[in-house]
């Protein structure tokens, strides 16, 4: 069983961290300094708990997730990772500090990987070491409902590194693009262009906010495309 690390609490971290609970992984989800972790950790154990209590988790699943999850604020928690997931607010400096500062913790195997929807992962390499084991692995929002995963890999991304993250994938049942970082974040690029028709169609007043993603719903995607603007921004 593979060690799997999350690091975030945000909607993104915390989407993802609940949608692996389902695939039998080790999990270690580290939060921020400013995030508040008890709190985080004591409504990860009522949830399973309810899960259980309703019927929903028998307990060796429980035993597993209280035995094989760790929330912790110590990136040292990270050692036995095998995968390594940043999910942290798209500041460029603030990402690269991040993975300076868990390179040396983890083994010279292990994959970082950024969940970054604009920044190319070239440009968060934190060593020559680690430059074939860094790739981007973009999830789109919310990860039960987006079933596409865009995969950037670096000049110096090895075939090994892309292989397991595809491996990885499949096994989360996720779809996924291969991509380089001259077509890095494709989809959200046709996406934005959708996004851009949509507000001009409000603003000529055509249809309201409402009505249109009403139809975006029915027709195109699980989510209006306001309702995504008002959840991600």
């Amino acid at each position: 069983t593979h060690t799997i690390g999350i690091i975030g609490e945000g909607k993104m971290g915390t989407n993802l961290f609940y949608y692996l609970l389902d695939f039998g992984f080790r999990l270690v989800w580290i939060c921020t300094p400013e995030a508040d972790c008890e709190k985080i950790r004591n409504t990860f154990l009522k949830k399973i708990k309810r899960l259980h209590d309703n019927g929903l988790m028998d307990e060796h699943q429980l035993a597993f997730l209280q035995l094989h999850i760790m929330i912790s604020m110590d990136p040292a928690a990270l050692t036995p990772c095998d995968l390594i997931i940043e999910a942290i607010p798209e500041v460029l400096e603030l990402k690269r500090k991040l993975f300076r500062g868990i390179d040396p913790l983890v083994s010279p195997d292990c994959i970082l990987a950024s969940n970054s929807s604009s920044i190319n992962p070239s440009e968060l390499i934190p060593s020559e070491t680690r430059k074939d084991k860094f790739t981007g692995i973009h999830f789109f929002y919310p990860v039960a409902l987006k079933n596409i995963v865009e995969i950037t890999v670096t000049p110096d991304t090895s075939p090994k590194t892309s292989e397991f993250v595809q491996r990885f994938l499949t096994a989360i049942n996720r779809n996924w693009l291969l991509l380089n970082e001259k077509n890095s974040f494709i989809l959200n690029k046709i996406f934005l262009d959708f996004q851009n028709e949509a507000y001009l169609i409000v603003r000529e007043g055509s249809l309201g906010f409402r009505q249109l993603d009403t139809l975006v719903r029915e027709f195109f995607f699980p989510v209006g495309v306001f309702d995504f603007f008002d959840s991600v921004g």
